[in-house]
């Protein structure tokens, strides 16, 4: 590894979030600050929440 680079241990929440936007297979949902919003998958409770948050879908 390039002496320059960063371990992922050293780097902070946002760094690999936006390393993990920028990859194929990732798709982004930005959610505005106080927006209310529940993420429901069959065979769980739905669970609410309210922004701001990024959801990072991946399928990769």
């Amino acid at each position: 590894m390039d002496k320059n680079q960063k371990t992922i241990e050293l780097l902070n929440t946002k760094e690999i979030t936006e390393e993990l936007c920028r990859r194929e297979g990732v798709e982004e949902i930005v959610i505005d600050a106080h927006a209310k919003f529940r993420i429901e998958v069959v065979g769980k409770a739905p669970r609410d929440f309210e922004g701001p948050a990024r959801l990072l879908i991946i399928t990769d």
